[in-house]
């Protein structure tokens, strides 16, 4: 017989904060990375775009000790580096998945010097040597190489620890995003407004998120004031309750 206690052993937080760029997600995640850190927990950041290094550049020491960062502009470093045993690994931005793993695949493509097309005893073309790398890409059944290499990619970033995924909510990263939306327990929209500032009279930023999903209302839990689709703003101190929460822990 299981035992509540067991479940909460087992439970994981699975995180995906989507929005346009300048949202926040990188702050919110460096702001969560710091947290895990503070409680003397280990962070594997992987960030392929440099976006977080600038945050991650205003923590002491004592943080960043407990913080491991990995710049990944390939696939393969991406991968290798999202494996690494973690209390809570962050990949930002999960949305470059789908680019990578397709630049990947056309590489080896290449190296490979051919393809097929069809099958010779099937009236196809058969194989097809690759003459002119620079004017290769990919078409057709190629793209179930690079599918491939998505699938179980996410199928071993989900298996770690407690993790958290940024991805923008446009172009490459918006079709990924419908892929990946199941893969998450707790997904969160973000937004930046404009408004004025009572005490400076200026407009200011202002960054809100909306609860999207909610498994398990394992968010609602620690912020009872909380409903799906609605604004809250300062959403990283919302979020970081949960890495509070002593079941996590």
């Amino acid at each position: 017989m299981t035992t509540k206690k067991e479940l909460g052993e087992k439970k994981t937080l699975k995180i995906l904060l989507k929005g346009n760029t300048a949202t926040g997600k990188t702050y919110i995640a460096c702001q969560i990375a710091k947290k895990v850190a503070e409680l003397g927990k280990t962070v594997q950041y992987v960030d392929n775009q440099k976006g977080s290094a600038d945050e991650l550049d205003n923590f002491d020491d004592n943080i960043l000790e407990h913080i491991n960062y990995d710049y990944t502009p390939e696939f393969d470093d991406m991968y290798k580096c999202m494996q690494k045993p973690a209390f809570l690994t962050i990949i930002d931005d999960l949305g470059l998945l789908q680019m990578l793993a397709r630049r990947r695949s056309t590489a080896a493509f290449i190296k490979q010097g051919y393809y097929y097309m069809g099958t010779e005893k099937g009236g196809g073309i058969g194989k097809i040597p690759i003459d002119n790398p620079d004017l290769f890409h990919l078409q057709g059944y190629m793209y179930a190489n690079p599918n491939r290499r998505e699938e179980n990619f996410l199928m071993d970033f989900i298996e770690q620890n407690h993790i958290i995924g940024t991805i923008m909510t446009y172009e490459i990263g918006k079709e990924l995003g419908r892929v990946v939306d199941g893969w998450f327990g707790i997904i969160m929209n973000l937004k930046v407004t404009m408004e004025k500032n009572p005490d400076t009279g200026k407009r200011e930023p202002v960054y809100y998120g909306t609860l999207v999903k909610d498994r398990g209302e394992t968010f609602r839990k620690q912020n009872d004031d909380v409903d799906i689709g609605v604004d809250v703003s300062n959403p990283h101190k919302r979020l970081i309750k949960l890495f509070e929460n002593k079941e996590v822990l």
